[in-house]
């Protein structure tokens, strides 16, 4: 094998890169689409775009002198949730319904009667009934959209989408299937019950197969329209935030990492599944192991939406580097006692499960000013990550160093600011792409090229480690108790606990 093409398909964009055997990401190239919104809570895509996206970013990092003489592996990671139905010919049924889609945000009260969340989360991990995920989803499309749902020959997530039209195999491996809310996470199968409940014929599910399992070879016609050799091997790949946790050193357990982009997700390896039902679990992107994974729907989204909708007039004042102007007054500045930020704008998903959490700015005076606030959303995020490492530590799991990724790391006073928070080191990679790169690092393994995962830790470097400040960190102590004071006041832990 000469080189991987990892095609990572995020929420809006997808990203390809080229890789060759020392993993060094040689080219990049990426794709926007923009989504359709035909009603409230429906967002769709036309599935087709999803394919000419992979074309056009493919061709744009094939080397000037082509694949020619050279062996070619493609590996796909990627959301999640995103449901596509294709009919007996493998000719998709109308528009995908994206991850974020939540027009089915009324059937978790079906499944509620017949299965309790606790019960539910011991079959898939999966905290609560989410209207996200493809269980409710297909409830709804069998209620509403009858005709579509008798007729598909098969419901497919994105990435299954995409190896399906690369290579004619219908399967979906463990870690985005695990998303579905019907597949059981322990006999790793899709689960019998929760297919009734929905009304879904298991004949109409892809093949579950491991992480980065091979799928075969690329279609003649797709080889062909790319200028890619006709052996070019084509692989499941896998969940991105599992190809993430690899791409970062997190395959052993006692490791955790923090993932602060527009979302929030924690992740932690664990040899076995918690006795925790707020804990969201995912099959690992390496067989044997579970990934707990607390996340949050809104953390980087906070800081756009202070400076695109409440202050957008800070932006254009700095030219376009508003990060670093508030982190540069940050730094000047003392922990501003009384000021606390709930992060909940899209729902409390976790240490607690409550959609109906909402955000909260708690503590303003007329000497607060925007950036006290930017630097209040800071510091709430950060309390979300303390909760949710709490969480862990109250499962079992301990770790006395946090690994940061995503947009956020790139903020020193943030990264500060979560080790003084959080009372941990928080290391940063010298290489922050860890999705494309964990998702190369399973292909090499599936592909024999390495071993096993250990293999990779060479490739893996720290660029800095930042250690918490013992009088910063009494003072965030006592900000952290009114943050969880408020939680409580405004009954968005419910009857559950917010961290210890």
């Amino acid at each position: 094998m000469d080189y991987i093409i990892v095609l990572d398909y995020g929420t809006t964009t997808l990203k390809a890169t080229l890789f060759d055997l020392d993993f060094s990401p040689l080219v990049e190239a990426s794709h926007e689409w923009e989504y359709i919104y035909p009603g409230e809570g429906k967002i769709e895509l036309e599935p087709k775009k999803y394919i000419d996206a992979a074309f056009k970013v493919i061709k744009s990092i094939t080397p000037k002198e082509g694949f020619q003489g050279k062996s070619v592996a493609i590996s796909v990671t990627g959301q999640a949730e995103t449901l596509i139905t294709i009919d007996k010919d493998g000719v998709p049924f109308d528009n995908a319904w994206v991850w974020l889609d939540t027009r089915a945000n009324q059937e978790g009260e079906y499944f509620k009667r017949f299965l309790d969340e606790k019960s539910f989360h011991d079959i898939t991990g999966i905290p609560g009934y989410d209207t996200i995920l493809p269980l409710l989803k297909l409830k709804f499309m069998r209620e509403n959209e009858p005709e579509r749902f008798r007729r598909t020959s098969k419901f497919l997530l994105l990435k299954d989408y995409v190896v399906y039209e690369f290579t004619g195999v219908v399967e979906s491996d463990h870690t985005v299937a695990c998303c579905s809310g019907y597949m059981d996470i322990k006999k790793k199968t899709w689960d019998d019950d929760l297919l009734k409940l929905a009304g879904i014929d298991k004949k109409k599910l892809p093949t579950l197969v491991s992480p980065s399992h091979i799928a075969g070879r690329i279609k003649d016609n797709v080889a062909y329209a790319l200028s890619l050799p006709k052996d070019t091997i084509v692989l499941s790949g896998l969940l991105d935030q599992c190809a993430s946790a690899i791409g970062c050193g997190n395959f052993d357990t006692g490791v955790v990492c923090e993932t602060t982009g527009t979302a929030l997700a924690i992740a932690a390896t664990v040899d076995t599944i918690p006795d925790a039902p707020a804990l969201p679990i995912l099959c690992h992107g390496i067989d044997g192991k579970y990934l707990a994974l607390p996340n949050s729907s809104t953390a980087g989204a906070l800081l756009e939406w202070l400076t695109d909708k409440i202050v957008p007039e800070l932006r254009e004042r700095t030219d376009g580097n508003v990060y670093k102007y508030i982190d540069s007054v940050l730094e000047t500045r003392g922990v501003r006692d009384g000021l606390v930020f709930l992060p909940h704008f899209c729902g409390y998903m976790s240490p607690v499960s409550n959609p109906d959490a909402t955000g909260v700015i708690y503590g303003l005076t007329l000497d607060t000013d925007r950036i006290d606030i930017a630097g209040s959303i800071m510091e709430g995020v950060s309390f979300l990550i303390r909760e949710n490492l709490e969480l862990l530590e109250d499962s079992g799991f301990q770790s006395p160093m946090v690994l940061s990724l995503g947009g956020g790391a790139k903020s020193r006073y943030w990264l500060q600011l979560k080790a003084d928070i959080l009372g941990k080191e928080i290391s940063v990679l010298l290489n922050s792409e860890t999705t494309a790169l964990g998702c190369a690092f399973g292909a090499a393994v599936s592909l024999g090229i390495k071993k096993n995962y250990n293999e990779f830790k060479k490739y893996i470097g720290i660029k800095n480690t930042y250690y918490p400040r013992d009088e910063k960190r009494k003072a965030y102590n006592k900000k952290y108790t009114l943050y969880k004071s408020l939680n409580k006041c405004l009954s968005f832990y419910g009857e559950q606990k917010g961290g210890n």
